[in-house]
């Protein structure tokens, strides 16, 4: 009766979207106006819609009504990516069209944050409310940003707004407890920026385990973030440089099957990211130059570990963009990284040294098609040689009634320090492993009096040839390169905004995806083969409804997320249960002059449902969560 339930909203989500004009009678003559913006996120200079590739963009506003934690649950609520989560407190990477969450990059400011040692990167650290601008595209290619892009990028913008001062408290169910401030400032050509955010969380709460009502606790977080941005910004010269710094302590709780009382990961990095570029005639002179200097240790009493690894980055891309007769453009750099580790968990200190170079063009012979390529060299000191390329087209038909388009890549993904050298597990004779995917969508945006519709179905396929693949056997953990694995399937995507009058605006969004994720061929293990790879559901779906009316908006996410494999040969009895969750949030605003004040209330989990996506890391129940803002604008 649920899947009924379920399939029935979505069915009546899906005929509203589809048909807009059962609407327009209500609506006015007034039109939705949206900003062009350039995608960082592919590195082709072009809008959104003029892409080759699916590409998803939230604004500093929509993460600003998503409360004050990380940016993990904006991007599982609104987006067809998934979200694997281990539960408050607990690490939560991104997954993109079956891919693990080491194949997705994330970017900030340019500089791939993904971690040379395990080939991830945890979004809960990374708070809301430092992005400005945020950017998903499960298409891209390794031209773009290198290894690693076989899942697509997370491309993260922090930089500076225009002149605003803000200061925010969050409170919440199982004792959350967030507060920071926001201070921007501009004067001509310079600007200046302090972030600030304190958390001290207990998230300690109650579960049903076969039926059973126990406690998840030793979950307590504590962090505190620091971002400053300053830039000076002319029309040839532009000079920006971002710090951020964050000291954050997890309490680890471990798994239902193996639970930790003692267990506690410290994480401490200063990052900074200076841009500079000088434009004249039709070309830029740019360089990007970023620093890193990370802190992660883990220890656990009760177990006698202790864990204690130090990674300093820097890199330094240099490049140059032109614009050729008005219908060419390219984009080329050249780029060098070095990363050096130094690790308790490994024999001796590693270091990885990365030499890159790239060029991204984009070329357009009529008013309606613009093609695109991209080609990139790669040499990594435990890697070898690489070769990525990418070819793509979008063809706009009827003005944004109906745009074609479409993109093939050749990807590199270079094995991470774990997967080379962690203690009795490692396997310093893996292979670098290749993808080859492609995308083909279709995209139509219809403007009519006072609304906006938008619709876009894409369909994705890829193949790994040496998958890196870490798996329990008889021996215990190890990893090793499997002969093929194979992702295809099919997104479909659509969003209606009306404005019936001045003060009132509606916003509704649904969503799906089908994804086929599996080994194909595994010469070591071919009792593997045919099953969908681990966590990774065939079906998800997702609806988003937001009403404005003057100072007042309301609306509710709704997520459902089908069954998961724990095991690659699919041979547990039942597969993980799906599940839906249901948020309802709500915000009033209260303009004073230059000020603004603001709450902001959101019900997470409406139904109370006892739901896990990794296996052994139960999440919670019903919660709440409440936001205070005052602003100041000068």
């Amino acid at each position: 009766m649920k899947y009924l339930s379920l399939q029935t909203l979505f069915a009546t989500l899906f005929l509203y979207l589809i048909f807009p004009q059962l609407t327009q009678a209500q609506s006015v003559a007034d039109t939705l106006t949206l900003e062009e913006i350039t995608v960082q996120s592919t590195r082709f200079d072009t809008e959104r819609e003029n892409q080759p590739i699916s590409v998803t963009r939230f604004t500093a506003d929509e993460l600003e009504l998503y409360g004050t934690g990380s940016i993990a649950e904006l991007i599982g609520k609104r987006s067809s990516a998934m979200i694997r989560e281990y539960g408050p407190g607990g690490l939560s990477t991104l997954s993109m069209r079956g891919y693990s969450p080491g194949r997705t990059q994330v970017v900030w400011n340019n500089f791939n944050l993904n971690d040379p040692v395990n080939g991830v990167f945890d979004l809960t650290l990374m708070p809301s409310n430092f992005i400005r601008s945020m950017e998903l595209s499960a298409g891209n290619s390794s031209t773009a940003y290198g290894s690693s892009a076989a899942g697509g990028t997370l491309y993260l913008d922090s930089g500076a707004a225009s002149s605003n001062y803000s200061g925010w408290q969050t409170l919440g169910s199982y004792g959350q407890n967030i507060q920071g401030i926001n201070l921007n400032h501009r004067s001509g050509s310079w600007y200046a920026g302090l972030s600030l955010q304190r958390e001290a969380s207990d998230n300690d709460f109650e579960f049903e385990n076969n039926g059973e009502t126990q406690t998840r606790d030793n979950n307590r977080v504590e962090t505190f973030n620091v971002l400053v941005n300053a830039g000076y910004e002319t029309e040839p010269l532009s000079l920006k440089t971002t710090l951020w710094f964050y000291d954050v302590e997890n309490q680890s709780p471990g798994s239902l099957s193996f639970p930790s009382q003692t267990a506690v990961q410290n994480d401490r990095a200063l990052r900074s990211a200076t841009n500079i570029e000088y434009r004249f005639d039709n070309s830029r002179l740019y360089s990007n130059i970023v620093y890193s200097d990370a802190d992660t240790d883990y220890t656990d009493e009760a177990f006698a570990i202790e864990s204690e690894t130090n990674i300093k980055s820097f890199s330094n891309e240099i490049g140059w963009s032109q614009q050729w007769l008005g219908n060419l453009k390219t984009d080329q750099s050249a780029r060098f990284l070095v990363n050096r580790v130094e690790s308790s968990n490994f024999e001796q200190n590693e270091s990885q040294f990365n030499f890159a170079y790239r060029l991204n063009s984009e070329w357009q012979p009529g008013e309606s098609l613009r093609l695109f390529a991209g080609v990139r060299y790669d040499y990594y000191e435990t890697a070898g040689d690489a070769v990525s390329g990418s070819i793509g087209a979008n063809y706009n038909l009827f003005d944004d009634a109906l745009i074609l388009r479409g993109q093939w890549s050749r990807n590199f993904v270079a094995p991470t320090l774990n997967d080379l050298y962690w203690p009795d597990a490692g396997n310093p004779e893996l292979k670098p492993e290749t993808n080859q995917k492609g995308e083909l969508g279709i995209l139509s945006i219809h403007e009519y009096g006072g609304g906006r519709f938008e619709a876009e179905i894409n369909g994705f396929a890829g193949t790994q040839t040496d998958g890196i693949l870490w798996v329990f056997g008889q021996n215990g953990l190890s990893v090793r390169n499997v002969n093929e694995i194979e992702t295809r399937g099919l997104e479909l995507s659509l969003k209606n905004e009306l404005q019936f009058s001045s003060d009132l605006t509606l916003s509704v969004e649904a969503g799906s995806i089908y994804t086929d994720a599996s080994i194909t061929d595994d010469e070591s293990n071919p009792g593997a083969e045919g099953g969908q790879l681990v966590y990774v559901p065939e079906w998800s779906h997702r609806a988003h409804l937001n009403l404005n009316w003057r100072n007042f908006t309301a609306g509710t996410d709704i997520r459902y997320t089908g069954e998961r494999y724990t095991t690659q040969d699919n041979s547990q009895t039942e597969p993980l249960s799906s599940f839906t969750e249901t948020d309802l949030f709500g915000r009033i605003n209260l303009p004073i002059y230059r000020y603004r004040v603001s709450i902001t209330a959101r019900v997470r989990n409406l139904g109370d449902s006892q739901n896990q996506f990794i296996n052994g890391y139960p999440l919670p129940g019903r919660s709440y969560l409440v936001t205070a803002r005052f602003g100041f604008n000068p």
